[in-house]
């Protein structure tokens, strides 16, 4: 049987021909770098043309948000104007994770953002008003074959705001107004349709003051609302027990320290578009497909050198809890919003860590620096454009292995084969034989054969 072995071995890879064409070309997924993507981002800058965060040449007349400069220009905020971020806080507070905040600081456009990349900007990993669509570009162009980004932008490193228990709560008739420990804020809250002294009321609100970035938040309880304002701060020595109905007259205040100069700095944040949750990291510790989060060793990310002064976004992140602090003014004034957060579900204990910041005492200045970073992240002023690098699945022919050359070796094992034959028989004589004996057609008695030009049939 093995006598033909080279013509038996011709039909096998001959054979194979079929099987090493079909594994050569069967579409396989792979993973690759897109060739250009760039992320547009704010400056940090101060605003132009908009009525938001901007430069006065003199201090403006007015009581809102501003600091003097040194060089006699002012810094002011219009936090209630069209189109600047603070004008989103309550909004943008519901984001915010009160339950575990060691596995994401809060849920933004369906991403879930890890500690190490809070207040990194929403251009980054969503699309919103007024703000950048290169990522919102990117994934239309891509959809879900889109597997990660990376880019090095501005993210809030460390909680701004410090709070404290202190301060001095003044009750008049219809009238409330709370003074920070240091004597650097005050904020007076009329209340028309209460009595503060017998009623549960609360005045609340932001000073500025110092260089642009500096602020004072304080809060001023009395008798019902003590109880939930001591309870967001985590007041060890406040029994809820014996204070649920506090006396007539009782009064309760917290003082916060607010310094934005330092909090930015920048990182290489990671945006994971398919995250399993399965991961020992804690920064995939959660339900969402979608993770933002820094990279641990940074890669060398540094502000560009044309960065300049980012002078907007302390002023903006600084004031950003207008809006919740805002709250009830002209009725009890509540601190209603920051309260569901600060004090949690169980509305009798203070919540514990961990907390989203690592420098956070107490959640209620954790709340109070989350919602800065969410407000800080919708900046909107001028814009830079950074580079960033873009991971995609792809669908390629073949596997992509070295090794899948052996599937080539059948075709051109028969391919060489072919060649062979055809060269050895190109020059040899071609016989052709007539006979009248059937069996020297069978090869009994070929000496009988004659060698003719044509073969002549028996009939």
């Amino acid at each position: 049987m093995l006598d033909n072995w080279h013509i038996e071995l011709s039909y096998i890879a001959t054979g194979l021909i079929t099987t090493a064409i079909v594994a050569s070309f069967t579409p396989t997924q792979a993973v690759r770098q897109v060739g250009q993507y760039n992320v547009e981002t704010s400056t940090g800058q101060l605003y132009i043309g908009s009525n938001c965060a901007i430069s006065l040449p003199t201090t403006p007349d007015m009581s809102g948000y501003y600091w003097n400069r040194n060089d006699g220009t002012s810094v002011t905020v219009n936090a209630a104007g069209g189109g600047c971020p603070p004008r989103q806080a309550i909004t943008l507070m519901g984001t915010i994770n009160l339950q575990d905040p060691s596995a994401y600081a809060y849920a933004d456009q369906g991403v879930a953002v890890h500690s190490s990349g809070i207040g990194a900007p929403v251009a980054v990993y969503g699309s919103a008003a007024y703000m950048p669509q290169n990522f919102a570009q990117l994934e239309a162009t891509y959809g879900s074959n889109l597997i990660n980004t990376t880019q090095c932008v501005p993210v809030m490193i460390k909680n701004p705001v410090s709070c404290r228990i202190g301060g001095q709560v003044n009750i008049q008739s219809h009238l409330v107004s709370a003074t920070s420990d240091d004597g650097l804020c005050t904020i007076a809250q009329e209340m028309p349709f209460f009595d503060p002294y017998y009623n549960a009321t609360m005045s609340k609100g932001i000073c500025t003051y110092g260089q642009v970035g500096q602020a004072k938040i304080v809060l001023g309880a009395t008798r019902g609302y003590t109880t939930w304002l001591a309870i967001s701060i985590g007041d060890a020595g406040f029994n809820p027990d014996t204070n649920v109905n506090p006396p007539p007259g009782t009064t309760y205040a917290v003082t916060c320290d607010v310094d934005t100069r330092d909090a930015f700095d920048f990182r290489t944040i990671a945006l994971s578009l398919h995250n399993t949750g399965v991961s020992s990291d804690s920064s995939s510790k959660s339900r969402f497909g979608r993770v933002l989060s820094a990279l641990p060793d940074n890669n060398g990310c540094s502000p560009p050198l044309d960065y300049g002064d980012n002078t907007g976004i302390l002023a903006i992140a600084a004031t950003a809890n207008w809006q919740p602090l805002l709250e009830y003014t002209g009725l009890d004034g509540y601190f209603d919003s920051i309260g569901q957060f600060a004090i949690g579900a169980t509305s009798t204990t203070p919540r514990q860590a961990p907390w989203a910041f690592s420098n956070s005492r107490n959640a209620l200045e954790d709340v109070f620096g989350l919602t800065a970073a969410l407000v800080a992240s919708r900046i909107n002023s001028t814009s830079m454009v950074l580079p960033a690098q873009a991971t995609i699945f792809y669908t390629r022919i073949g596997s992509g292995s070295i090794f899948s050359l052996l599937y080539t070796l059948p075709p051109l094992f028969a391919t060489l084969t072919l060649l062979t034959q055809i060269i050895m028989s190109r020059g040899s004589r071609v016989h052709e034989w007539s006979t009248i004996q059937l069996e020297n057609m069978m090869g009994s008695n070929q000496n009988a054969a004659v060698e003719r030009t044509t073969i002549t049939s028996l009939y």
